[in-house]
C-alpha cells in the first residue's frame, strides 16, 4: 500500500509554553509586538499562534519585562513545543514559517 499524501504549505507559526508567570509575561510582550497573534491560556500551558509571520523572542526584551536576567536556556526550559522552523541564537529564538520545497 502506497501513501500518496502530499506535504502542503501551512503558514502557521506557534509556540507553546508551560503555564506560569514567565509564560504570562512572554505572552503579553508578544501581544504588544505582534498585533495579529492569538494567545490561548489552557491553564497548564499557553499557546501563541500567528499566521504568515515569524516570531522573534528576544531575550533582552524578555529580561526587561521580567526584571531580571533571562537566557535562551531559561526560555527553552518552558518551551513545550513549536510549529515552524526554529533558529536558536545566543540572545534570541526565531520561529519561522515552514514552507517545504516542492519535489
Amino acid at each position: 500500500m502506497t501513501d500518496t499524501a502530499k506535504v502542503t504549505e501551512n503558514f502557521t507559526v506557534s509556540a507553546k509554553f508551560l503555564g506560569g508567570e514567565e509564560a504570562e509575561i512572554i505572552s503579553e510582550l508578544m501581544q504588544d509586538l505582534y498585533p495579529s497573534i492569538v494567545v490561548e491560556d489552557f491553564g497548564s500551558y499557553r499557546a501563541l499562534t500567528v499566521d504568515g509571520e515569524q516570531l522573534v523572542f528576544d531575550m533582552g526584551e524578555i529580561a526587561e519585562e521580567i526584571g531580571s536576567a533571562y537566557t535562551v536556556t531559561n526560555f527553552l526550559a518552558i518551551l513545550v513545543s513549536y510549529k515552524g522552523d526554529i533558529d536558536v541564537g545566543d540572545d534570541s529564538i526565531t520561529i519561522k514559517v515552514f514552507a517545504p520545497k516542492p519535489q
